[in-house]
């Protein structure tokens, strides 16, 4: 599953249906999302979403292993289109408030790869930033030209690295993990978070921020599968919401922070089966 939010606080979910397509649901202010639309496409995995400026972008892997993304503007679906690429695991992609779009994906040589699309300019060669994935990656733009990236490495560590560091790798002990991590920047605060299934499919997340960061904290009871997805959005707070699927399948909801400092309670999104 995939969230992403635009400027106004409106959220955009979407998820890969039986029949591989992509599905989306949308929250506009209102206290329920609204009912799933097809977007279509063929992808493998678990589709990315992210918005840039006005268009919102969902990707995935397509079943010849290359990236496909479709873009909306107005509320108008593009085409799909092929950015090519040979991904062994779904994508990442980011939105800045400039319009680019990166695309992070993992090789087939494991290691993390980019590829950009800046406004006005030709979509850029893929370019190999190293690394030695064992999941899909998260991503995250903290400003237009800033990016900070987490991944489960061979050892099933999470690891992190950025375009502030030049793409370091940096290790993230203290849990391993079997499935793609989160990466959720709280807009204007600096900071971010890291959270992952953990091995006995509990979400666990790590904050980092003003120069330090926490210790690994168990957000909530539910047993989860599946990889969570955490955005950020500056409405109408400053916060993140983490989206993850109980082992039956139905999506969940917590938000960082709340009045009181910590993770919220989770409230269910939808019913996947009504």
């Amino acid at each position: 599953m995939a969230v992403a939010f635009d400027s106004t606080g409106s959220g955009f979910a979407f998820y890969r249906g039986k029949d591989h397509a992509v599905y989306m649901r949308a929250f506009f202010g209102a206290r329920a999302w609204s009912p799933q639309t097809r977007v279509g496409g063929y992808i493998r995995g678990a589709p990315s979403a992210a918005v840039a400026r006005t268009t919102l972008v969902v990707a995935g892997r397509g079943p010849d292993n290359t990236l496909r993304l479709r873009m909306m503007h107005n509320g108008v679906w593009s085409h799909w289109f092929n950015w090519g690429g040979t991904l062994s695991a779904s994508p990442a992609i980011t939105g800045t408030s400039s319009g680019r779009i990166d695309a992070f994906i993992r090789g087939a040589d494991n290691a993390l790869w980019v590829r950009t699309l800046r406004p006005g300019q030709p979509l850029t060669k893929w370019k190999r930033l190293g690394g030695h994935l064992s999941t899909a990656p998260a991503a995250v733009a903290v400003d237009t030209n800033s990016f900070e990236v987490a991944a489960g490495g061979s050892d099933h560590f999470v690891w992190r690295a950025s375009s502030v560091s030049n793409w370091a790798w940096t290790r993230v002990g203290g849990h391993r993990t079997y499935s793609a991590p989160a990466i959720g920047y709280i807009p204007q605060c600096n900071g971010d978070w890291v959270l992952i299934r953990g091995t006995h499919n509990g979400l666990w997340g790590k904050g980092f921020g003003g120069g330090g960061s926490t210790k690994w904290v168990r957000i909530g009871s539910k047993l989860i599968t599946g990889a969570p997805t955490a955005p950020g959005t500056r409405q109408p707070t400053t916060h993140i919401i983490a989206v993850v699927r109980d082992t039956g399948r139905v999506p969940w909801t917590t938000r960082y922070p709340t009045r009181s400092g910590g993770w919220s309670t989770f409230t269910r999104a939808w019913n996947p089966h009504g």
